[in-house]
């Protein structure tokens, strides 16, 4: 039992020691907001968007839709629109669950910008914020 303890207490140091390093080494910062969150950032013109979505008919208004894959392989499409977003305004990312080393915000954040994950479209639909046909 004292070898469990001990081997638990270990793996917590090297836990906190890897948090520390990767957070002091400029890595992506992800922020959590609500839809609502996003949606009052949108409105007073401080965040921008994004619906990382493949294939959807619907999707949050005013979202620029540009799917992770394509961010990812920098599609040429998608470069030209990403290369148009301001680096003063918050990318607000919403799709499929995202964390910190997902290669779409690890891309991003090597672009410059500041990222927030809102949660899904569905999260978006819940609270009853616009939405609009994908063009």
């Amino acid at each position: 039992m004292w070898h469990t303890v001990k081997h638990n207490s270990t793996l917590f140091i090297l836990y906190i020691f890897l948090l520390v390093l990767t957070s002091c080494n400029g890595g992506p910062e992800l922020k959590i907001v609500t839809p609502l969150e996003a949606y009052g950032m949108v409105r007073n013109d401080f965040g921008v968007l994004v619906d990382l979505r493949l294939d959807s008919k619907l999707i949050a208004q005013g979202a620029l839709l540009l799917p992770a894959s394509k961010i990812v392989a920098q599609d040429s499409s998608v470069v030209k629109i990403i290369n148009k977003i301001s680096k003063q305004k918050t990318v607000l990312l919403y799709g499929d669950k995202l964390s910190i080393d997902t290669p779409v915000v690890v891309k991003l954040h090597d672009l410059g910008f500041q990222l927030a994950y809102l949660g899904t479209f569905t999260d978006w639909e819940k609270a009853k914020l616009p939405t609009a046909l994908r063009r």
